[in-house]
């Protein structure tokens, strides 16, 4: 083999190498760019804060990036599969969340039951008292139904009381019989019997 022909295939045979090399190079950053892509989305959640439906939710998104990312070798669509996986991830509520609106509608639920205008003082303060302690149980609850279960009881409570129109209904009707029982009791002290006027 002479000299030129043995400089040709050396050549080639570096080329080669060099791009066999490249291939291994470029591979090697594209892993490493999904990786860190991956490694970004895993970073922005923590699946602790989240309730047993809405982690499942989370997984699904985390699964579903993961494939996505490990399909392309196009950086830029990594950087935009990592935002659109953030935003998804970001409208699932967390425990907190829902535990907060859930409180919030119990509450508010719990002051559209009464109208403490309705009532006098005296039951007033007391009315007060039981949507205190109500709305101090259901800062404590995490479900709906246990917010609708503590304000039902409040309004059960609340039920016992009654409201000044309907008091000043009952004291009518109360003077309106006491007038009736004595009217009939001044009927029977006169009489025919002379008596009576002595």
């Amino acid at each position: 083999m002479n000299k030129k022909i043995g400089i040709i295939i050396g050549s080639v045979i570096v080329a080669a190498g060099c791009i066999v090399g490249g291939y291994f190079f470029h591979n090697a950053q594209v892993e490493k760019a999904q990786e860190e892509s991956i490694s970004q989305i895993n970073k922005s959640v923590s699946m602790d804060d989240y309730r047993e439906a809405q982690k499942q939710e989370v997984q699904t998104i985390l699964d579903t990036y993961d494939k996505k990312i490990h399909n392309t070798k196009d950086k830029s669509k990594m950087e935009k599969f990592v935002n659109s996986a953030k935003k998804e991830i970001g409208e699932i509520k967390t425990d907190a969340e829902i535990t907060e609106e859930v409180q919030n509608h119990g509450i508010k639920e719990l002051n559209g039951i009464v109208n403490l205008d309705d009532y006098r003082e005296a039951q007033r303060n007391e009315i007060e008292e039981i949507l205190k302690d109500a709305t101090t149980d259901i800062k404590k609850v995490k479900t709906t139904e246990e917010a609708d279960k503590i304000v039902e009881e409040a309004k059960e409570n609340i039920a016992n009381y009654k409201t000044d129109a309907e008091m000043t209904a009952a004291e009518a009707a109360a003077r309106a019989q006491s007038s009736k029982g004595s009217s009939k009791g001044s009927k029977g002290c006169v009489g025919n019997d002379a008596s009576n006027f002595y």
